[in-house]
């Protein structure tokens, strides 16, 4: 399957009138095309790729390049050409891809600041995802908030990838038998380690 390729477009045609052809030498008209090239991704124009002018002879029908013209008719051409420009769907792709890596930025930002509006307000019932000395992840459940301290409930399972942690979330795989208490200043102190992953709150 092509995911990525190179196509072009018509941009603009016309013609140039008293001008000598370079092969024939007669004095006649010339037709021009302005073709437009641009990538695509899975068939959605990504971004151009420049552009392309070819010139033919209506006389010999002698077709050049651009760059094989004297310099007479390059300049006539680019009188009749200059305001050409690529088409705004040939930025398809990457408006997209902008738009995406906005609402992605957007996104992180909001994250970010949901995460530090947890941290600095800690509440019974929030989960946190903590990472182990074995590099398994977990969750400790918030069961007291004291004036300095936080008293956790600790999960008896781990998983090995973090964004995992939630199918071991349940009641029933904590233990409440004994509970761990960190200072507030300490757990912060985990969070800026990345000690604690995530805070999650219903």
């Amino acid at each position: 399957m092509i995911f990525f390729g190179r196509k072009s477009t018509t941009l603009k045609t016309g013609h140039i009138n008293h001008v000598s052809c370079p092969d024939c030498q007669e004095q006649t008209r010339m037709d021009f095309t302005i073709m437009g090239k641009y990538a695509h991704i899975w068939w959605i124009p990504a971004f151009p790729m420049g552009k392309e002018k070819i010139i033919e002879c209506t006389y010999c029908f002698k077709t050049y390049k651009f760059k094989e013209l004297p310099e007479v008719i390059k300049q006539k051409l680019a009188l009749k050409t200059q305001d050409v420009k690529s088409p705004i769907w040939n930025y398809t792709g990457l408006i997209i891809f902008t738009m995406l890596l906005g609402l992605a930025f957007y996104q992180s930002n909001r994250h970010n600041a949901k995460q530090d509006g947890l941290k600095s307000d800690p509440k019974i019932g929030d989960i946190y995802t903590i990472k182990r000395p074995n590099s398994n992840y977990s969750t400790m459940k918030i069961e007291k908030v004291t004036t300095d301290s936080i008293y956790f409930s600790l999960n008896n399972l781990t998983v090995t990838k973090t964004y995992r942690t939630h199918t071991i979330d349940h009641l029933e795989n904590y233990d409440f038998s004994r509970l761990e208490s960190y200072h507030k200043s300490k757990v912060l102190e985990l969070i800026d380690l990345k000690k604690i992953t995530g805070i999650q709150r219903d």
